[in-house]
């Protein structure tokens, strides 16, 4: 595994890489509060299988480019041009995402279907399956609230950075209840989010502005969001303190291709926590798709 870099239109970009050169890429979006080497597991495992694997900082996350407008649609343009500058000659990419890297999959397959083979998301269901959820679900409101305390710029930055980093930890351990990631892994993320600063949390500044236009977007039955035109495998985990599970969160009504959706016994994390059963079912959908 290998960490590089691209110059990109809207920026320079890190990456890790492993696998052949001339393998399918299949790319992995990190999320929220993460980084490029959450997909250590994923990596050598699709490498291994004949993949070339790329795993980017995205936008606000040191080393990449930290600067810039954070609305989902900037965000999904970044996802675009670095498959764009990453991958052959017309060649059709594979793409996994976590949390926030699960949004931008959703959206980077709905609006680019011509870049896409398949895509994996884990976590965060499809971005108006999350929307409903807030809105019908107490329980979604409530563990969303750290949404609304980082809407208070100075006060969540100071609350996010104190105690090294203090409130990432209870974060992680609300979000995946008895994992305990390993002090090594931690103590990089922190070491990144130090750099990054308050840019990650920019993501979540900008989720509903300006909100007329965002809300009309959400609603619209003619917008890419609701045609999805790219084979989707979702996993999501049973004991995720972050989203909400009521069983099955079936995405098919916005598919016009295949829709698959597995459960895994455990928390927001899963790829970490169960890296071997998250592992298989991910290379078992890029293997048939």
């Amino acid at each position: 595994m290998e960490r590089r870099e691209i110059e990109t239109p809207r920026g320079r970009f890190a990456y890790l890489e492993a696998g052949s050169k001339t393998g399918e890429l299949v790319i992995c979006l990190h999320g929220f509060p993460d980084h490029a080497l959450s997909w250590n597991a994923l990596l050598p495992h699709l490498s291994e299988a004949g993949y070339r694997v790329v795993a980017p900082w995205l936008r606000g996350y040191a080393p990449s480019v930290i600067d810039g407008d954070f609305d989902i649609d900037n965000l999904t343009a970044d996802i675009v041009e670095l498959v764009s500058g990453l991958r052959r000659e017309n060649e059709q990419v594979h793409i996994v995402g976590h949390d926030w890297g699960a949004v931008l999959t959703w959206l980077a397959v709905a609006h680019h279907p011509e870049l896409f083979k398949s895509a994996t998301t884990l976590a965060v269901p499809h971005p108006i399956q999350f929307f409903e959820l807030l809105l019908k679900s107490p329980a979604q409101l409530g563990r969303s609230g750290y949404m609304g305390l980082f809407q208070l710029r100075s006060l969540s930055d100071w609350v996010v950075a104190r105690d090294n980093f203090a409130f990432i930890d209870l974060l992680w351990k609300k979000w995946s209840p008895g994992y305990e990631p390993p002090t090594a892994y931690m103590d990089e993320l922190k070491e990144c989010l130090k750099h990054s600063l308050p840019a990650p949390l920019n993501y979540y500044r900008r989720m509903l502005r300006p909100l007329i236009p965002s809300i009309r977007r959400l609603v619209d039955p003619k917008q890419p969001e609701r045609h999805i035109k790219v084979p989707v495998l979702s996993i999501t985990g049973l004991e995720d303190g972050c989203i909400v599970s009521k069983g099955r969160m079936d995405a098919s009504r916005f598919m016009e291709a295949t829709f698959k959706q597995i459960e895994v016994q455990a928390g927001h994390f899963m790829h970490l926590e169960v890296p071997n059963e998250v592992n298989t079912a991910i290379s078992n959908w890029i293997q048939n798709n």
